[in-house]
């Protein structure tokens, strides 16, 4: 069935750090539809079939459904293993998240599908690798990612065969607090089409933890649905992360803030870490950076439209409701890797005077406590909140508190003991830990003297502090100690950085998230930092 061909899935590759992709992705081009392309620059968007696949080194040309790949490249070689990926365009203008994978044995996995529209091109789809649907997994019941399920199933016979459905709803009672009629049908529509389908083949109610194998893939259930009353259905998804091949994909729904909190609260960071994303709500209001910093994908795929991909309203860029353009953004901006550096003119301002040698012992502490206070806001914006009741002079109310024992500061001594106070003024309740290092003078490395952590250690968000961070030994050293005590959910805190602690740190710990005020130029032959500051420990306690 033939569809106008104005609409596109954008998928957004990036190349990490110091990491070129070189494999290629084997994708499938079905008409209608737009797949991973081979591996490109630092961003690249496939365009709708039957045009050139965009990529700024080597446009490749749509075959019109052959498999596409990179030609010095066997299948074995792809980046999925010899398994495919299709994301389908809507047959619409409106969105959709309707995505086929492959397996290199043959088996098919189906997530959502898309609207009731949609569903003659998932047909054809399907059936052009096998008509068989090992497992469908649906994230959440709204119509643009269940509708063509719906269809597929009220027809008779069923067009393809289903071996298995796994999903998990909330009550239709809550479900029916936070949404209209319109959306309460859709789910309705969805359960009577479940009654054409034999019982064994439905799996409602899967739970977080819960593994389903797919010849080589294993599908893990990230979570249950959240509830909330707030885009209650969106909220509710389900994630889904795929492991097949050496490789992760991450199927978000449309999570918004709320289930995204919430997923990085019910899942350690290295579970949630995936090579491909799929961008929540459409990346265009869905969960929030601190996500996307955790899950560090090469690949985002993005079933967005041509209209919110790019956002434009009268001239204005995300002049609607939705913030797709801003999203991009923070993709390309923080580079999907866990480096935050921090441009806030206060803040640079500040290590300016740092830096000046003529800045005294005063001074410089307080300069440094400012700066931690500043940098700090940044840091605990995902602190975990918890609603409590207070009685305002109008009446009570339910009303979020950061919650009980769950905030740590670790400085590295010493001289992480100076940005402990900044700290501490945001958040009075903090425990503090410590972590005793020094520094062997012939080879640099760190050597621990003395460690104490406030416990329970694993169920707090830990913020390490040091200002400098120049070979990255005892940063590494320090992380080390703590995830040996159980620490998991670890920011680390650092003034001025060296590029090669950065790499080191990073490199040893990529599941951590690291703060900096600015990254300075290079080490010198005593390993200190240039231009630096000098030895932050003197300075702030006046000894040579």
């Amino acid at each position: 069935m033939k569809r106008n061909l104005n609409q596109k899935i954008n998928i957004w590759v990036k190349r990490a750090v110091g990491i070129y992709l070189t494999a290629a992705l084997m994708i499938a081009v079905p008409t209608y539809a737009d797949v991973i392309p081979p591996a490109p620059g630092p961003a690249a968007v496939a365009q709708n079939p039957g045009t050139a696949v965009q990529n700024p080194g080597a446009a490749a040309q749509n075959p019109g459904g052959a498999a596409l790949q990179d030609p010095t490249s066997t299948a074995e070689e792809s980046y999925l293993g010899g398994a495919e990926l299709t994301l389908l365009a809507p047959a619409t203008q409106s969105q959709n998240l309707s995505c086929v994978i492959q397996t290199k044995a043959g088996s098919l996995i189906v997530v959502d599908g898309g609207l009731r529209e949609d569903a003659p091109h998932l047909i054809e789809t399907i059936k052009a690798k096998g008509g068989r649907v090992s497992a469908w997994l649906i994230t959440h019941p709204h119509s643009d990612h269940i509708g063509a399920l719906t269809e597929i199933l009220n027809t008779q016979p069923i067009p393809v065969e289903i071996d298995n459905i796994y999903y998990s709803f909330l009550e239709r009672e809550f479900y029916q607090r936070g949404e209209h009629m319109g959306r309460m049908d859709n789910l309705d529509n969805l359960l009577a089409a479940f009654n054409n389908v034999a019982p064994e083949k439905l799996h409602p109610s899967i739970d977080k933890g819960q593994q389903i194998q797919v010849d080589e893939v294993t599908i893990n259930v990230m979570n249950k649905p959240f509830r909330s009353l707030h885009n209650t259905f969106n909220n509710s998804s389900v994630a889904y992360r795929l492991d097949l091949n050496g490789k992760r994909i991450l199927f978000l729904g449309d999570m918004g803030w709320d289930a995204g909190q919430n997923l990085l609260k019910k899942n350690k960071p290295e579970d949630l870490k995936a090579d491909i994303v799929q961008m929540a709500h459409h990346g265009q209001d869905g969960v929030e950076m601190d996500v996307y910093r955790v899950i560090k994908p090469e690949i985002c795929l993005w079933p967005t439209p041509d209209w919110l991909w790019d956002n434009v309203k009268n001239g204005v860029v995300d002049a609607g409701p939705w913030k797709t353009v801003t999203v991009r953004k923070w993709m390309e901006e923080f580079k999907m890797n866990n480096v935050i550096e921090m441009k806030h003119p206060l803040i640079q301002h500040k290590i300016s005077k740092l830096r000046d040698k003529n800045t005294g012992t005063a001074e410089f502490r307080a300069l440094v406590e400012e700066i931690a206070m500043l940098m700090g806001y940044e840091a605990l914006k995902d602190l975990p909140l918890e609603d409590v009741e207070v009685e305002t002079p109008i009446e009570k109310c339910m009303t979020p508190q950061i919650a009980g024992k769950n905030f740590a500061i670790v400085p590295i001594l010493r001289a992480g003991l100076g940005m402990v106070s900044g700290l501490q003024a945001l958040v009075p309740t903090a425990k503090i830990g410590h972590i005793g290092l020094y520094r062997d003078e012939e080879t640099h490395e760190p050597h621990e003297y003395y460690c104490k952590l406030p416990s329970p250690i694993s169920e707090r968000l830990i913020v390490v502090t040091d200002p400098m961070l120049a070979t990255g030994g005892s940063a590494v050293a320090a992380v080390d100690f703590i995830k040996q005590h159980g620490g998991k959910k670890i920011k680390f805190m650092a003034i001025i950085a060296a590029p090669k602690g950065v790499e080191r740190l990073m490199e040893a710990h990529p599941d951590i998230q690291l703060y900096v005020g600015h990254i300075d130029r290079e080490l010198n032959k005593d390993a200190y930092i240039c231009p630096g500051l000098g030895d932050a420990g003197d300075r702030i306690f006046g000894t040579k």
